[in-house]
């Protein structure tokens, strides 16, 4: 078990130096505080806010509510309430933070006084609380979204069907060529190369023989789908166009993984050998230990059970035929297993765990941005004239023939580029930013390969700006059943024509797998992730779209490097974990979470948040987030035990897990000795201690977002939470990149 830990933390690693390879500038922290109670002094008195309790959050609309405490000046015993405010958030996944704008305040309530110095106090509050510009971890506001919601998001629509399954017993990868090979020159080159693919694979037209590059390792075959062989040294002007790569990633494993290659939407698991077991979850689970694939088998049924993107599929032998099975039907052991053993990272695929919670409630958060309208620029490029084609069942069009996602409504076109649209009289622009988005989006089946815009919202405009979000439904992360899964499962034809290849959104062929410690996917082609070249410049690019594959999220920047979403890989926790949590300020090599604290030896991996890639930064409007002195200051020596209930009744937690009601002046509490350890009343009882099931959450809620302490981390992501949006590159720990 320990060494299957180290392997996977030194591929975890090597995608780290593959981040930082690609990274650009980093980006400035901002010191913003996220721990609570919070405090605000005032002429007319000392108010503590609590850490609020999430309702609800449509687009980047909150409702919340927060228990405070209201010392009035001249007096020493504070009074206990509980308001309500609706406002606007601004997130930002780089800095971990959303920020509470324009809060209104709907309602306030202070039980135990007179209604005179209620009705006080309560103008106080309501004049009071729209000043503030209060700021929530991400991480908080994940646990309390989670700890809000009754019924679980799920696109129903998406296609679960398995892909064709491969096994091996020795150590492999996984080459996906999208459709039958297609050649194309290199510029400058005799050379050519597959043009579908996002692997780099030569063609010597001269003798007639096919190069795969393997990092600092070639391969060679005499038809693109092999089979392919273990190559000393390739010839001069094919290793050419491959500079060699002398970080530390270059390492390679000895002998070489064989290579498979697929042309239809495929995953590879494999084990080093027959495959060993181990036992987990009381016994009731095994789990194979000579793989780098996530493999268990359910000692009752002796089913085994694997993972792919995010799907679960049983079957009765490693080699098939597999069964999709829904997270919400699993066996009821998959919810035992140990948060810190080999495994833990797989709850976040059991519907009903809290990691799988949390992942829901963060693919409910959109990343917003304001967009300058003079600055925003957008330019499409077509294979020839435009063409265009009709999304089944609507009345919207896409153009194919393009590498930008291009729709047609009623008469006027709309482009989709890095969560931002754009709209234009003409196919071919100009294009401007658009303040609406269009409501037929909404009819797009999970079917159609612009499916994806319909996670791209317009919230407001003024204008010179237009406030715009994206959840991540636009970069292939979707709730699905009580978790959340990568890819709608539907395989999209890619265009390709003789001099450009425009690939469409994968599903399967890169090992995806969803990261709790970073909340981010991590991807790569099975054995030995970090190994396999993926991608090459060429020498300027793929033709078309300067960077080619798949956008708004396939490509970093416009070298040609393809880097699967969410690129970073490190799937599992490094050595030394000793429970599902991190360390108080641990940030994960390879995480790609990309927060405001720098990384190891100060190196930043390439931004999460799309609108602050580099080539965004013009548009960016300035941020509307305050300097920290409109901030409520933490609160010192103050536990952030206090609750406000839906009804306005104000609770306190001890240590020991008793609930105290606020009666008057005083803590109360009612049926303490049979409250201590048992399980809170499902009713609000306004005549004792004991509170609602829902304050129970919302305490669970705040242990797992806390920036120290609690069993499991899933929100806080080792010091800096996470989106289901920035990093990938390695499945578990390294190599490529969508």
């Amino acid at each position: 078990m320990q060494s299957r830990r180290i392997a996977r933390a030194t591929r975890w690693l090597v995608a780290f130096a593959l981040v930082c390879a690609a990274a650009s500038a980093a980006i400035p922290a901002l010191a913003l505080p996220t721990d609570w109670p919070r405090e605000i002094k005032t002429a007319k008195g000392t108010m503590i806010i609590y850490q609020p309790q999430v309702e609800d959050l449509k687009n980047d609309l909150l409702t919340a509510r927060a228990a405070f405490s209201i010392t009035e000046t001249g007096k020493t015993e504070p009074v206990f309430g509980v308001f309500w405010i609706d406002a606007k958030i601004q997130t930002d996944r780089d800095t971990d933070t959303a920020t509470i704008l324009g809060a209104k305040v709907t309602k306030v309530r202070l039980p135990g006084i007179t209604p005179e110095q209620e009705k006080k106090i309560g103008v106080f509050v309501e004049g009071e609380v729209p000043k503030w510009h209060v700021t929530l971890s991400m991480a908080q506001l994940m646990a309390g979204l989670a700890a809000a919601q009754k019924e679980r998001a799920t696109d129903a629509n998406l296609k679960s069907d398995p892909p064709k399954i491969l096994y091996s017993d020795v150590p492999a990868v996984l080459i996906f060529i999208d459709g039958e090979p297609r050649l194309a020159a290199i510029e400058k080159s005799s050379l050519q190369r597959v043009i579908n693919t996002p692997f780099a694979i030569v063609f010597d037209p001269a003798s007639k023989d096919y190069y795969l590059s393997g990092n600092n390792v070639w391969y060679s075959a005499k038809a693109a789908l092999g089979p392919w062989s273990y190559l000393a040294k390739a010839p001069a002007q094919v290793a050419a166009l491959v500079p060699p790569d002398t970080s530390a990633a270059a390492k390679t494993p000895n002998p070489p993984p064989k290579v498979i290659v697929a042309t239809v939407p495929t995953e590879l698991i494999f084990t080093d050998g027959a495959a060993k077991y181990a036992p987990i979850s009381g016994g009731e689970l095994l789990y194979v230990t000579n793989s780098e694939s996530d493999i268990l088998k359910e000692i009752s049924t002796q089913k085994i059970w694997i993972v792919v993107s995010g799907r679960w599929y049983s079957s009765m032998k490693l080699d098939g035929p597999w069964t999709f099975v829904r997270s919400d039907q699993l066996p009821p052991s998959f919810a035992k297993i140990p948060p810190d053993s080999d495994m833990g990272h797989a709850l976040a695929n059991v519907a009903g765990t809290p990691q799988a919670d949390d992942a829901l409630a963060d693919a409910q958060i959109p990343q917003t941005s304001a967009v300058k309208r003079s600055e925003a620029k957008l330019e499409v490029k077509y294979d020839g004239a435009p063409k265009f084609e009709k999304v089944s069942g609507t009345d919207v069009e896409y153009a194919v023939n393009t590498g930008v996602q291009v729709l047609k409504i009623n008469g006027k076109y709309y482009a989709v580029d890095q969560g931002v649209w754009y709209v234009a009289s003409d196919a071919n622009g100009p294009w401007v930013v658009s303040d609406k988005r269009p409501p037929e989006v909404d009819s797009i089946p999970p079917e159609s390969p612009v499916y994806n815009v319909k996670y791209v919202y317009v919230y407001s405009s003024t204008p010179s700006v237009v406030y715009v979000g994206y959840t991540p439904g636009y970069v292939g992360c979707y709730p699905y059943y009580g978790t959340v899964v990568w890819g709608t499962g539907y395989y999209y034809p890619p265009y390709v024509s003789p001099v450009v290849y425009y690939p469409r959104p994968v599903t399967y062929g890169f090992h995806a797998a969803y990261n709790p410690w970073t909340g981010s996917w991590a991807f790569g082609v099975t054995a030995s992730n970090g190994f396999m070249t993926v991608g090459v410049a060429w020498g300027g690019g793929y033709h078309g779209y300067p960077g080619g594959y798949y956008r708004p999220v396939g490509w970093y920047g416009a070298g040609g490097y393809y880097r699967p979403p969410y690129y970073g890989g490190g799937y599992h926790r490094p050595p030394g974990y000793g429970g599902y949590r991190p360390p108080p300020g641990y940030h994960p090599p390879g995480g790609y979470n990309s927060r405001s604290t720098p990384y190891a030896g100060g190196a930043r991996a390439p931004t999460n948040n799309l609108y602050n890639r580099p080539e965004n930064a013009n548009r960016a409007a300035p941020s509307q987030r305050p300097a920290n002195v409109n901030q409520p200051k933490p609160a010192t020596g103050k536990a952030n035990n206090v609750y406000g209930d839906k009804n306005g009744d104000v609770y306190k937690r001890d240590n020991s897990g008793d609930w105290q009601k606020r009666e008057g002046n005083s803590w109360q509490s009612g049926q303490a000795s049979g409250n201590r350890g048992s399980q809170p009343s499902t009713q609000p009882n306004r005549g004792s201690g004991a509170p609602s099931q829902g304050l129970d959450r919302d305490y669970q809620a705040r242990q797992r977002s806390a920036p120290q302490g609690g069993s499991y981390g899933g929100a806080n992501r080792g010091g800096g939470g996470g989106g289901s949006r920035g990093g990938g590159g390695g499945g578990r720990g390294g190599g490529g990149r969508r």
